[in-house]
């Protein structure tokens, strides 16, 4: 019977000790770019995002354009938020809107969001998140959805042309 070198025996326990170590690395990576993605909106980066408190500054400087408001969830909204993104870019129209991450905020800050900026025709209506809101003279004149719905790009479509956003295709 031949016998085996000892220095293949050590060149198998390194190569499964690197073969390890590189499982492990893949691994983990994986796991953090799955999170990150997953709590990562796609418009946060996109568009040029507000925070709480610069809504009020924001809606002063600028008294005409979109807010889309959701909250920040890829994972839930990622499909929707690739084809806005798409849309956004084709219409050219990203310079008109900005994104508002409402993820931690408390329903006093919407109250009083709503009775200060809502006219008074939408003030009684529910916000559902996500939505588009519609700003002009500094007042939201039209929201996309009154009730809570899964988004559709083509809802989103329709009510851009409805009030004058984008051009009728």
């Amino acid at each position: 019977m031949r016998e085996i070198p000892k220095k293949n025996y050590i060149f198998l326990v390194i190569l499964c000790l690197v073969t390890f170590f590189v499982v492990t690395y893949l691994v983990n990576w994986y796991k953090t770019s799955k999170e990150f993605y997953v709590e990562t909106s796609i418009m946060s980066s996109f568009l040029a995002e507000i925070k709480e408190t610069e809504i009020e500054n924001y809606i002063l400087e600028n008294p005409e354009g979109v807010i889309y408001i959701s909250y920040n969830d890829g994972k839930i909204n990622g499909k929707f938020e690739t084809k806005l993104k798409e849309y956004i870019l084709k219409e050219d129209i990203k310079s008109e809107f900005v994104y508002f991450d409402c993820t931690n905020l408390e329903a006093v800050f919407f109250n009083e969001f709503q009775n200060k900026y809502f006219v008074d025709t939408l003030k009684d209506e529910t916000i559902s998140y996500p939505n588009f809101l519609i700003v002009e003279e500094g007042k939201i004149v039209d929201m996309l959805y009154g009730n809570e719905r899964e988004l559709d790009i083509n809802d989103v479509k329709s009510f851009l042309e409805k009030n004058g956003v984008t051009k009728n295709a």
